[in-house]
């Protein structure tokens, strides 16, 4: 995360680029993945998870529809 600012209704995030899109598009894409994939991409969601609680911090939405991918992580999807 690169910074935030907010008015009286949102919170915007400024973010790096997620240029390997969604999750939940690749999982459509490709319907059937090989169990090393799986879990080289739940690995890094529950790291990701595990950092947010060390902070105290809960993610209410965990789904694929929220899991941006950079390129390197869409690459799985074409092994």
């Amino acid at each position: 995360m690169y910074g935030f600012f907010d008015d009286p209704v949102n919170i915007y995030l400024i973010l790096e680029s997620a240029s390997g899109g969604h999750l939940y598009k690749q999982l459509k894409k490709h319907q059937s993945m090989p169990e090393i994939k799986v879990a080289a991409i739940m690995r890094q969601v529950c790291n990701a998870v595990n950092e947010l609680h060390s902070h105290r911090i809960i993610h209410r939405d965990i789904k694929p529809e929220n899991i941006v991918l950079q390129d390197v992580y869409s690459s799985l999807f074409r092994m």
